[in-house]
């Protein structure tokens, strides 16, 4: 569709039919010159707002992405912006997206790239770096090594080093057994930095024991999981780690920063139930209590009027595409995969499916709404399934550097490795390697 801008100010608006039996993908895009890009939203046949683009500058953000529409009528109503020219043209086009889904050739390609990025960047030390401290970074990089089966290449010295890593900057717990306090803390700690590393570490190491068979991993592991038990916030946690916590208070069953904190988050606890459920699916022995009072955390964080899940603390509404994905995977891992939170969450992530380089709602890093998403829409399976890994994986082909990373939205700074490692594992899921957590072994 064309249009043109005929006075200061006008509106334009244009009617879309779309038929039975609906469309699996709607592409909405609006082009225009520098500097002079108009807003488009997107609206029912009742006039109400569905969704709309992002002002600024021209490209990916000038778009809106919608999965499985109904049949029926809509609106599209373009706004220019304020510039104060007349006869400002524009295109707009609404339909299929242009390209097929990606093949497995071009996946494998990515991913090779992606891979390859990560061997070419990984330090002397085994360790990936960046502005939120190595553990995590590592952690990620290793896991995408670890599901790389589809890629020809052997990364197996990548791997070997990026665990000998892990391992090096573990502290045993019967190094502190002098110091009960001191112990609670930092027992089977990886690295010294937050809960989200120790999440993400012990869940590498994990994936890494089972596929290497390395049992030196096994009382590491073992360690590292009963740090990730110990600070969960229920009746279980010990007094040298300010608990015990009351069930029914607001952070009842979650995790946050600190061993010893006394609040939870829904991203944090998120890496822990990876973690836990890893676990399960390896062998080891979590307590019966752990997952489902975690699900009953995040499930208290359901926004009732839009599905997605809010932080830290109920509220009405979630607003946030990341935190509808991480409620409703942490909710299938916990056990809980016909939960009725999940569906309304899902079809959040479906009216405000990825855009290139953009988490809206949510205003958060993209690559971590698109990894949570891809992992919940897995487990949903079905329609749900096919049309997100059509859009997601030929998503992440197209926007791929040639040197195999990702540019960055605005705000993530030094998060290359971060990127490239999700990216990776997202890759994965498009030629069916999956972790250990979806995975018993």
């Amino acid at each position: 569709m064309t249009g043109r801008v005929n006075r200061d100010y006008d509106i334009d608006v244009y009617r879309m039919t779309i038929p039975e039996p609906g469309r699996d993908i709607l592409l909405i895009q609006i082009s225009a010159i520098p500097g002079d890009v108009s807003g488009v939203e997107l609206l029912d046949a009742k006039e109400k707002r569905l969704g709309g683009t992002v002002r600024g500058a021209p490209g990916s953000a000038s778009e809106i992405v919608r999965m499985r529409v109904k049949p029926g009528s809509y609106y599209l109503k373009v706004t220019p912006p304020l510039t104060g020219k007349n006869g400002s043209e524009y295109t707009l086009y609404a339909g299929k997206p242009p390209k097929p889904p990606a093949s497995p050739a071009e996946v494998q390609q990515a991913l090779t790239k992606a891979l390859g990025w990560l061997a070419r960047k990984q330090g002397k030390d085994g360790a990936w770096t960046g502005n939120k401290g190595p553990v995590g970074f590592t952690g990620l990089a290793l896991m995408a090594f670890l599901g790389g089966k589809c890629v020809p290449q052997d990364y197996a010295t990548n791997t070997k080093r990026a665990v000998e890593y892990l391992k090096s900057v573990y502290t045993p717990t019967t190094k502190l057994a002098a110091t009960p306090k001191d112990a609670a803390l930092r027992g089977g700690r990886i690295g010294t930095g937050t809960m989200y590393d120790q999440g993400i570490a012990t869940l590498a190491l994990i994936e890494a024991l089972i596929d290497t068979n390395d049992t030196s991993l096994e009382p590491i592991v073992q360690d590292a999981l009963n740090l990730v038990i110990r600070t969960q916030n229920t009746e279980h946690k010990p007094d040298t780690l300010k608990g015990p916590a009351k069930p029914g208070s607001v952070p009842y069953g979650g995790w946050r920063y600190n061993p010893d904190s006394i609040d939870s988050d829904i991203s944090i606890t998120g890496w822990q139930v990876l973690a836990l459920k890893a676990a399960v699916n390896a062998g080891f022995a979590v307590p019966d209590y752990a997952l489902p009072t975690a699900a009953n955390y995040v499930r208290s964080l359901q926004g009732k009027q839009d599905g997605s899940f809010r932080y830290e603390s109920p509220g009405p509404s979630g607003d946030s595409c990341g935190r509808a994905g991480m409620g409703a995977f942490i909710l299938q891992l916990a056990g809980f995969p016909q939960d009725p939170a999940i569906p309304p969450a899902l079809r959040f992530m479906q009216d405000n499916a990825p855009r290139w380089n953009l988490e809206s709602p949510g205003n958060g890093y993209p690559f971590y709404y698109w990894y949570y998403g891809t992992r919940a829409m897995y487990v949903a399976g079905g329609d749900d399934w096919r049309i997100w890994k059509d859009w997601m994986c030929r998503f992440l082909v197209d926007h791929q550097n040639a040197d195999g990373g990702w540019d960055g939205a605005s705000g993530e700074l030094q998060l290359d490795a971060y990127r490239v490692a999700l990216g990776a594992l997202m890759l994965e899921f498009c030629c069916g390697q999956v972790p250990v957590y979806l995975s018993p072994v």
